[in-house]
């Protein structure tokens, strides 16, 4: 109103609303020098880094970071979709965001869901909408360092990618040696001796079995 952007206000007048139903209580009356402006159904994002395909992408207006990713054929194996970069220009200048692409798919994709089965999950922090204009950047995952001991090859320490297997840890370390007894590995989570898992990965056990 009177080209004010502080004294302005939003109107709803989507398929259900003033323009089908006749609804003129929420039609105001347009003063002079007032400027409307009339936003699109949809948004452009641009979309780089670790993804199929680079580019900008086309969405509905409402979507997330989620749905931008997904349009461009999802982060390939080496991207890192927990530090996704969200950029964007606003009228007091740009900033930029980091989003958790991964674990909002992880919930969406949440196992018992189809089954109606209630499973207790972490929660996850709602997803910012997109705006038209946005720019985001899947960076490329840090290599993880593990640590390699006992019975194999090359006892060391080897950077594995993000989601690498138990069996990735010990082909890089060169492989089992003919002493090694594969059905008793223990694994130590984050390298503390009081969270020690056996695992049993010799031939006929769970990773040969089918359970990788």
């Amino acid at each position: 109103r009177a080209g004010e952007p502080a004294e302005g206000m939003d109107l709803e007048v989507a398929d259900d609303r003033l323009a089908y139903d006749g609804d003129i209580k929420v039609n105001p009356v347009v003063e002079s020098s007032s400027v409307i402006v009339v936003p699109g159904t949809e948004v452009r994002v641009y979309v780089a880094g670790f993804v199929a395909r680079l580019g900008q992408v086309t969405l509905r207006r409402g979507a997330t970071a989620l749905d931008a990713v997904a349009a461009a054929g999802g982060v390939t194996s080496g991207g890192d979709g927990t530090r996704v970069a969200l950029a964007r220009k606003t009228g007091e200048g740009a900033f930029s965001l980091e989003i958790d692409v991964t674990s909002a798919l992880d919930a969406w994709e949440a196992p018992g869901e189809a089954s109606g089965e209630t499973l207790a999950q972490m929660p996850v922090a709602p997803l910012p909408l997109l705006e038209d204009g946005d720019a985001l950047f899947v960076p490329e995952a840090a290599p993880e360092q593990v640590l390699v001991m006992g019975e194999v090859a090359r006892p060391g320490a080897y950077k594995l990618q993000r989601g690498a297997k138990l069996l990735d840890a010990i082909a890089a370390a060169g492989g089992a040696t003919a002493r090694a007894s594969l059905d008793n590995v223990t694994v130590y989570a984050a390298g503390k001796s009081d969270q020690a898992g056996k695992r049993a990965i010799g031939e006929g056990r769970e990773l040969f079995a089918g359970s990788a």
